[in-house]
């Protein structure tokens, strides 16, 4: 392992809470144990308060009229530089801040690497996901003339957002030395979309308890399900919730815990008073990640029926706890489930389907209830720390 570098981590917010906050603490994490100095910063949103390394932030004021927008991107361009010539860092991770190019231009400025960790779809069509819903395929092609070929977007909408795509693709291509991602497919959707100097790293799925389980889901016990992520459509938790629907007229009962917070909740919630599903689902908001195993403990079945998903540390924590995993094969889904015997893929993203996949698994349930196994240990041999800490340590390693 290298020496001691300074290393400053920016993302929007460090609220540790959603996959993207948690892959990031994960590189964060890697990258304190490999003897770097490392200091973060956040902006628009919260922190926690126990975190480990020296953090900087500034919060955003209300937003709500072009003066109050341009003064605070004016105060936070300042920030910026002044974080940057405090920590004089040899080297920058950027994650989910493309939003806000003034920043990145800030940074550039110092002229040191600028890499950006990939979480998301943001540089392709995300449109796709949309209008292919039936399809199970996810466009590749970014947006442009060869998304109107495949059907994803109109040509009202092409000009508009075909142009704001190529300008913020022509400004990250600029202005990043590196990008980072953690699962073959983003790479190759990246690929896609003509970037350059990618770098795969994978992550770990964090400190979970990976304790023996109890036997779960026998003839007469209620069958528990998990959901957890961020609620929003692309998801899939609102054809999850419907599927609940369907479930709660079955003779068994079925209940489901949703983790997570995000712009669906009011409609979550008004599907469950109206289909009088209290008992059947439980929206908890976010949960500390402390007591998140608690949640993985409980289930029988963890479902992530989404629309598209660039890694998915939470089918590895359920992995890890030896679930059963119901999952649909959009994304990096099928790359990282690859192998394990206790997952299955919906054909399609919806309700109809989601049930069946569940009473499927209720019959192998009652058959050969969940013990811990393992299939989870030695599928998760190359998500480990030791894996994310010598992926960063060979980066910065070419870079600097």
């Amino acid at each position: 392992m290298s020496g001691q570098r300074s290393v400053l981590v920016i993302q929007q917010e460090m609220k540790l809470l959603g996959g993207g906050s948690i892959a990031q603490k994960c590189v964060i994490d890697a990258l304190r144990e490999l003897g770097n100095k490392v200091y973060t910063l956040s902006f628009c949103g919260t922190y926690p308060q126990d975190f480990p390394e020296s953090h900087f932030t500034i919060l955003s004021p209300a937003r709500n009229s072009r003066y109050m927008k341009y003064f605070y991107n004016q105060r936070l361009i300042h920030f910026i530089k002044e974080t940057m010539s405090r920590v004089k860092p040899d080297v920058v991770f950027i994650g989910q801040a493309w939003d806000f190019l003034s920043i990145i231009s800030a940074v550039k400025a110092f002229k040191i690497p600028i890499i950006n960790i990939v979480h998301s779809a943001e540089y392709g069509c995300l449109n796709a996901m949309l209008t292919q819903k039936d399809s199970m395929k996810v466009c590749l092609g970014g947006v442009g003339l060869k998304c109107r070929t495949h059907g994803c977007e109109s040509w009202l909408s092409l000009l508009q957002k075909g142009g704001l795509s190529a300008f913020r693709n022509y400004m990250m291509k600029r202005h990043f030395s590196a990008f980072v991602c953690h699962s073959n497919f983003m790479i190759r959707f990246m690929q896609e979309q003509s970037f350059k100097n990618i770098h795969y790293i994978p992550l770990n799925p964090g400190q979970v308890d990976n304790a023996p389980s109890e036997k779960r889901a026998g003839a007469n016990q209620k069958v528990q399900m998990l959901f957890v992520g961020s609620l929003s459509w692309h998801k899939g938790v609102l054809e999850l919730v419907d599927a609940m629907r369907l479930l709660a007229k079955e003779p068994i009962h079925y209940h489901l815990n949703i983790v997570g917070e995000g712009v669906c909740r009011k409609e979550i919630e008004e599907i469950i008073i109206n289909n009088s599903l209290h008992e059947n689902i439980s929206v908890l908001g976010n949960v500390n990640n402390g007591a998140l195993p608690e949640y993985y403990k409980q289930a029988d079945i963890v479902l992530l029926p989404s629309y598209f998903e660039s890694f998915s540390l939470v089918t590895l924590e359920a992995m890890k706890f030896n679930r059963y995993l119901i999952v649909s094969e959009r994304g990096a889904l099928k790359e990282v489930t690859s192998g394990y015997d206790k997952v299955r893929y919906l054909e399609r993203i919806s309700a109809s389907d989601i049930r069946n996949s569940v009473l499927t698994l209720k019959k192998e349930l009652e058959m050969s209830p969940i013990t811990s196994g393992e299939n989870s240990v030695e599928r998760l041999g190359k998500y480990t720390k030791t894996q994310t800490m010598e992926g960063l340590d060979k980066l910065l390693q070419y870079y600097l």
